[in-house]
């Protein structure tokens, strides 16, 4: 998988582990999203979902100082700028060490899609989120323990990067992404009740 990126801090997200406060999960590449104020973090890939790619999954890394509210740090991952994961990065949340994480993505197979996992922090309190071994298969696959029919990818050397100034439109966009994320976060907790 080649991810393009975008920082609105100007930030490279995809880092050898020497650069990193964090080990990989696997190999000498992870992605590091937030840990700056005010930051939207986005990586970013066109992909095709077959019949086989129906899963998504991917390692994660929450380490912040943040309080759980909304409002404030939020992470997630987007197809097609729909929410179909998302969570807080708040320190009750942190996962002191990398935890798996799936989505289901039923709902776009056979569909060329553009998949986005971000983060976006405010101005107050520190969050940080790592990102590696993102995969895509069916849940069968996962179960089985079986690598046939999986897409297996390590968060590798950038070979492309996105980054501007933020400005009215981006702004706009982050602003759109955070309240996707929320909405996700709070018909979750309804459908819990």
């Amino acid at each position: 998988m080649v991810w393009d990126e975008y920082s609105s801090n100007g930030w490279q997200l995809i880092l050898q582990d020497i650069d990193l406060p964090e080990s990989p999960h696997n190999g000498s590449w992870a992605a590091w999203l937030g840990g700056d104020a005010n930051e939207a973090s986005i990586l970013s890939q066109d992909i095709y979902l077959a019949a086989s790619a129906r899963t998504l999954r991917y390692w994660h890394w929450i380490d912040s100082e943040d309080i759980c509210d909304p409002d404030y740090d939020i992470a997630g991952v987007l197809i097609n700028d729909t929410a179909v994961d998302a969570f807080l990065l708040c320190e009750a949340g942190n996962t002191n060490g990398w935890r798996l994480r799936t989505v289901d993505l039923n709902a776009y197979v056979g569909q060329n899609v553009i998949l986005e996992i971000a983060a976006f922090t405010d101005n107050i309190l520190n969050s940080n989120l790592f990102i590696d071994d993102v995969s895509l298969g069916s849940n069968s696959h996962f179960e089985a323990g079986k690598t046939s029919g999986e897409s297996a990818y390590m968060i590798s050397k950038p070979e492309s990067l996105i980054s501007s100034e933020p400005g009215g439109e981006v702004e706009e966009l982050f602003s759109g992404y955070r309240l996707l994320f929320k909405n996700f976060i709070a018909a979750q907790s309804r459908n819990r009740h």
